[in-house]
């Protein structure tokens, strides 16, 4: 959820001019980062539940 946030932030920083130009806002930047924080979150929680168990 907080990388949603995050391209969220992007997305308004960029709309706004606060983002000083280091801002990648390109409709694949935007794919990438969203595939690359859902497999981040899949193995946490892939971790999670390895570990959790007694």
């Amino acid at each position: 959820m907080t990388f949603v946030l995050w391209e969220v932030y992007e997305l308004v920083a960029v709309a706004t001019g606060f983002g000083g130009g280091y801002i990648q806002t390109e409709p694949m930047d935007l794919a990438i980062d969203l595939w690359v924080d859902s497999l981040g979150a899949l193995a946490v929680c892939f971790l999670y539940d390895e570990f959790s168990h007694e």
